[in-house]
């Protein structure tokens, strides 16, 4: 992080000036990781977000409101490019910064019918779940207009309003989309983690030293102002000696403070917590199958924000073990719901680097594949379908998902930024050159 950009977010910890997308994408002249595009179309992408957002909503979502001490959406300046843990990781924030705004300018500026609904639902409903399902609907409906189909989103539909249609030339996409998150008390302990790791990175930015190790979550608040004393205290006494000072962190293990910067791998983890995440994952695409009814064939798209726990049993499986999981899991939705058409799970908690090579299988009537996008995430994406669903409708989503590296770089083009993401980054010697298919 520059001077300049941790002297802005300390403002902003003061209390000076509120989070704002300049704080957040930080300032063009500083960013040595970008290319003169990349750069360029910071204040474009500062002005476009605040306007579809509105201007307080970015600081309101992300900080504790001053009267109850809760977050509106937890965690979410772990997003931002000036705040990566590491400078390696900066170009992949930025670039799933890039993949907000692009969806949304390409919705705003071709006015999109429906595109107006989405932005006030945004601005009012400030929760991680309106955040994530608005960032879901409309990059599947870039996905879908990189292809040519006509889009609309929030579709008139008898049985209530949907979320994205797609028309592609001779078939159409009526797809519900739902966010599926961590349960309250995962996100009690994020809110908590996530705080006591903003500590931690302001101490580093303070101390010539990096923690490693065990993060607690929820702490009572004199647990808590100890805890951030005794941090302080260690940090300060590695700076002077140049030696590692470890603290207990409770029932969560042990943190240690280590003089000079972070190495790669340096880890910070939070505590770990059980439950039926599959049940309740069921859950969530069985509600969504009663919401649906009356409104002809539906297609229901799981959004995983962390309702899978990376840590259960079904991330070790290979990719045709998760779709024989996915399959079997949602049987019983096609049993009791006609009307749905298929099920779509898909996630991209994933940060890596570099992108593994592309995959994919397929089983009867179960499609899987798993793509790296630019620059640093992977995303798996599982699509179920009953016995006699239409073959086009689903030709078209399997070619969307696989297609899914590239819509972006479309995006880009026809917004006339760039001919792909990699042309807005400063390539590392040695790196392979990417760009468009």
């Amino acid at each position: 992080m520059s001077d300049r950009d941790f002297a802005a977010w300390r403002a902003v910890e003061h209390g000076e000036r509120e989070l704002d997308w300049s704080v957040w994408l930080g300032q063009p002249e500083h960013a040595d990781y970008l290319t003169a595009t990349g750069r360029t179309l910071i204040p474009r992408m500062v002005s476009d977000l605040t306007a579809f957002f509105g201007p307080r909503w970015l600081h309101r979502a992300a900080y504790p409101d001053p009267q109850t001490g809760h977050q509106l959406v937890p965690a979410l300046v772990r997003f931002a490019p000036t705040f990566a843990i590491s400078d390696r990781m900066r170009p992949g924030a930025f670039i799933e910064a890039v993949r907000w705004w692009a969806s949304l300018q390409l919705l705003e500026s071709g006015q999109v019918p429906g595109v107006r609904s989405v932005r006030n639902d945004v601005r009012k409903d400030v929760t991680a779940s309106r955040l994530f399902h608005t960032l879901t609907q409309t990059r599947l409906a870039a996905m879908g207009a990189a292809l040519g189909a006509n889009v609309t989103l929030e579709p008139p539909k008898t049985g209530g309003p949907g979320d994205v249609l797609l028309k592609p030339p001779g078939t159409e996409l009526f797809i519900e989309v739902v966010t599926f998150g961590p349960e309250r008390k995962f996100t009690q302990q994020d809110e908590y983690t996530n705080r006591h790791m903003l500590h931690l990175h302001a101490l580093e930015g303070r101390q010539p030293v990096h923690f490693e190790g065990n993060v607690p979550g929820f702490l009572h608040k004199a647990e808590e102002e100890r805890w951030g004393q005794k941090t302080e205290e260690a940090a300060i006494q590695c700076a002077q000696t140049g030696h590692p000072v470890e603290l207990s962190t409770g029932e969560a293990g042990f943190i240690v403070v280590k003089p000079g910067p972070a190495p790669t791998g340096t880890k910070l983890t939070g505590p770990f917590i059980e439950s039926d995440q599959g049940r309740r994952l069921l859950e969530v695409i069985r509600k969504k199958g009663v919401n649906t009814q009356g409104a002809g064939l539906a297609w229901i798209w799981v959004e995983d924000h962390g309702g899978l726990h990376p840590t259960t049993e079904f991330f070790r499986l290979p990719l045709a073990g998760q779709l024989e999981a996915i399959q079997k899991l949602t049987k019983e939705i096609f049993d009791g719901y006609r009307h749905v058409a298929g099920i779509i799970y898909s996630y991209a908690h994933q940060r890596v680097a570099p992108l593994p090579p592309d995959d994919q299988t397929q089983i009867l009537d179960g499609y899987a594949t798993q793509r790296g996008l630019p620059i640093d995430r992977v995303r798996r994406t599982f699509i179920v379908t009953r016995r006699l669903a239409l073959p086009t409708p689903t030709e078209f989503l399997v070619k969307m998902c696989a297609q899914e590296p590239y819509w972006l770089d479309r995006t880009l083009t026809r917004l006339r930024v760039a001919d792909s993401a990699y042309a807005l980054l400063v390539r590392p010697p040695g790196a392979p050159v990417r760009g468009s298919v």
